[in-house]
Parts: C-alpha cells; structure tokens; sequence
C-alpha cells in the first residue's frame, strides 16, 4: 500500500515535468524552424538575384563583342587618311637591334684586359 501511496504521490510531478519539459523543447525548436526557415528565404532569393545578374552577363557580353566586332570591320573599312585610299595606315618598319660583337672577341677583349692589369 505504501508503494501505491509513492507511486500517486510521485506520479503527477513526474508528468507535470515531463510535459513541461516537451513544450519548453517544442517551443525552442520552433523557433530554431523559424530561423532557418528564414536563413532558407534569404538564400534562395540571393542565388535567384545571382542568375539573373549571370544572366544580364551574358548579354552584356554579347552586346560588347558584337560592338567590338562592329568596330573592327568599321576601321577596316574607313579609308585613314583623305589623300590614300588604303584602309590600313601603312605599317613602320621594325628597326634592327645594333649588331653585336661576336663572344670569342668580347672574351679576348675582356681577358686581355685583365692581362694588362695584373701586369
């Protein structure tokens, strides 16, 4: 009888602590829902903002190198000066490096030189 006694008086109290303990923890996990909820949100509206940048990209793009190309024929087709009627201005001419001296004479050169000195 004495157990039946322990069991009623400490029963509810356990129970009690128990539910107590579930809707605290159901609660925070709410809010953690929520907050990752919201983290979700936001991300998937930046990776929506980034397609679309990548997409206007691509046709900026596009639009640049069918200027450039454009622009290209343009001042292939333009005449560069009004007395020529060439459409390139004539290329220069690359100027020659000077000539070098050839190795055997800079090393006798170097070497006699060298001779002189210790003398």
């Amino acid at each position: 009888m004495e157990s039946v006694v322990a069991a009623l008086a400490t029963g509810p109290p356990a129970i009690a602590g128990v539910l107590a303990s579930n809707s605290h923890s159901r609660a925070v996990m709410e809010v953690k829902i929520d907050n990752l909820t919201r983290q979700v949100e936001k991300h998937n509206r930046m990776v929506e903002r980034t397609y679309a940048l990548e997409q206007n990209v691509a046709v900026v793009k596009a639009e640049l190198g069918a200027a450039l190309y454009t622009s290209h024929r343009l001042r292939q087709q333009r005449p560069h000066c009004a007395q020529h009627k060439h459409s390139r201005p004539p290329q220069r001419r690359a100027s020659k490096p000077p000539p070098r001296m050839p190795a055997h004479i800079c090393n006798a050169a170097k070497t006699s030189a060298g001779h002189r000195n210790a003398l």
